[in-house]
């Protein structure tokens, strides 16, 4: 028996602060979360020995790739300049698929950057 599973990206929503409601995301690949180091390192030795060595570390960078004219611009980018200001722009961030199993909590999150301003003759993605 064949298993079927559907995804949808319209079941895919990201919430900060538990108030907003990310919206503006771009066609294609919209969200990349990447753990910033690896979990295991190994060093290998030359008698042969191999160290493992374990990071409970748990850093992670996500990449939202929203619209230039998505309204959510609006809200990272005073999140952000909060941040620069007063140091008390920390957010709990929530990312689920609905149409799957995928969750991602952080509970203490940041803007790291803003996105580099682009002007074009067309639709561009920041």
């Amino acid at each position: 028996m064949v298993k079927l599973a559907t995804y949808s990206p319209e079941d895919v929503e990201v919430y900060i602060a538990s108030l907003f409601r990310i919206t503006g995301f771009i066609q294609g690949s919209f969200i990349d979360i990447s753990r910033q180091s690896k979990t295991f390192t190994t060093k290998e030795y030359p008698d042969g020995t191999v160290v493992r060595g374990y990071n409970s570390g748990d850093l992670y960078n996500v990449k939202l790739t929203l619209a230039s004219s998505s309204d959510s611009n609006k809200i990272l980018t005073r999140l952000h300049l909060v941040d620069k200001a007063t140091l008390l722009g920390k957010f709990p961030l929530f990312i689920r698929d609905y149409s799957g199993e995928s969750v991602f909590f952080g509970a203490s999150c940041w803007i790291d950057g803003m996105a580099q301003p682009l002007f074009s003759t067309e639709i561009s993605n920041i």
